[in-house]
């Protein structure tokens, strides 16, 4: 496993010339943009003071300063009922009042938060800003002390949108960098790396998916490996604006059969309960007192059970890194076929334990490896579910006689002739196999 960078290694002096360089940058910057606030206003202000037969000129400033305009305007304008007395306190009010409302609410939000403590109380926030790092890492110190020696696990959710701010973004790299340094190294005992991104959309009728998914898991999967860490994902089960209902089981199998491509540790629905928002369909159960099974909740358990079958299995092994491969049917139709959603982070061009392979539909290759040095493949189907389109993969291995597959949960055990093995894998599904070389 890769070492943990430490914070803050760089010489002293060097740092504060970077850093005043820094803040040089960011004077000149604000002063600029403050230079030129002053000057609308300066603008503003004379131009009010300019003549009919003048107002339309480029001129700065007025040939003559009619500062009678100012009373002309109070005696005449008018809006409604108002005239220019009553609009000039509306606005200051507006204002005011707003920004003092503002204060008032955050004040007291943040006395409780500080001065009480409450179940939630460390739960602030759900894929937090960069901006927000400092602030967490201060909650989970706090948190590491008050359950310390207890049997309790903290993980914080990661922000998919690699936010700085609320309008800045940065890099899934640089924001998982300064996510582990300044947050999750913070964490006392399990490292999680988690976040949630929500695959299948709707647009106008047409079913597609986040070109961000593979990206986004890939950096997450690499990180967690790098650190010794653990990855968490999100499976949707909601639907909004943009993403679409799940509309069976396939959908969670395609979800979590993918992520396990990407060696994740665990997974969890979201979202258990209906939303009350209208706009927000979806849950297991319906949001109502009667909590109502809704079809997600039988197929959520059909696939947990399927799951459960191998997982020990599929946990004895170290994810490795995942590679993509072209449908054959694809690049029949166009030679130069792409899929958006590979190219992904630290994509692997070649397996450790095979020298080839080809599939009729566009599949994922997760590779792992247990300590005692045995090889495993995790392979999906990775055609849209509702395409309801199956595939069939050939795998070269480089010395192999016999493969242990999953399928389904199931453990079958298939003959390997020529180190060739052919997989037939159905629309949402995927493969858990273990090549093994048998003394016969």
């Amino acid at each position: 496993m890769a070492k943990v960078k430490p914070i803050g290694t760089k010489p002293t002096v060097k740092v504060k010339k970077d850093f005043l360089a820094i803040k040089i940058i960011v004077f000149v910057i604000f002063t600029l943009y403050a230079a030129s606030l002053i000057f609308a206003v300066l603008y503003a202000f004379s131009i009010s003071l300019k003549g009919v037969d003048e107002f339309h000129e480029k001129n700065l400033l007025p040939k003559e300063w009619l500062f009678s305009n100012y009373g002309q305007a109070f005696k005449e304008v008018k809006a409604g009922d108002s005239n220019m007395f009553v609009m000039l306190w509306n606005s200051i009010w507006y204002a005011c009042g707003g920004a003092a409302l503002g204060v008032f609410t955050s004040a007291i939000t943040s006395y409780v938060v500080a001065k009480y403590r409450f179940p939630g109380r460390n739960v602030i926030w759900d894929e937090p800003h960069i901006n927000n790092f400092d602030s967490v890492a201060a909650m989970i110190e706090e948190y590491n002390e008050l359950y310390a020696g207890k049997d309790m696990t903290l993980y914080v959710n990661g922000n998919p949108a690699n936010n700085i701010g609320d309008n800045t973004w940065t890099t899934t790299e640089d924001y998982m960098e300064q996510f582990y340094n300044k947050v999750l190294s913070k964490i006392d005992g399990r490292k999680i790396f988690s976040t949630d991104i929500y695959p299948l959309l709707e647009t106008r009728g047409v079913y597609t998916l986040d070109s961000r998914w593979l990206r986004t898991m890939a950096v997450y999967a690499n990180y967690a490996k790098d650190y010794d860490g653990e990855f968490h994902m999100f499976i949707q089960n909601y639907s909004s604006s943009i993403n679409r209902e799940t509309l069976s089981r396939k959908d969670f199998t395609y979800q979590i059969y993918t992520d396990m491509v990407f060696g994740i540790n665990g997974y969890t629905y979201f979202t258990y309960r209906k939303s009350f928002i209208e706009e927000f369909g979806g849950g297991c159960v319906e949001y109502d007192t009667s909590c109502t099974p809704t079809p997600s909740y039988y197929w959520a358990q059909e696939v947990n059970a399927e799951i459960a079958k191998f997982d020990h299995v599929y946990l004895s092994f170290d994810w490795d890194g995942a590679m993509s491969v072209k449908g054959q049917y694809n690049l029949e139709d166009d030679e130069e076929y792409e899929n958006v959603s590979f190219g992904f982070y630290k994509e692997l061009t070649a397996l450790n334990c095979a020298t080839k392979v080809t599939a009729t539909q566009d599949t994922l290759i997760g590779q792992f490896k247990d300590d005692e040095g045995r090889d495993a493949l995790m392979v999906t189907n990775f055609t849209m579910p509702t395409d309801d389109t199956d595939d069939k993969v050939t795998i070269d291995f480089k010395d192999c006689n016999r493969a242990i597959v999953y399928e389904n949960g199931e453990r079958k055990v298939y003959e390997v002739k020529n180190n060739k093995l052919t997989l037939d894998i159905p629309s949402g599904e995927g493969v858990f196999v273990i090549p093994l070389k048998l003394k016969i």
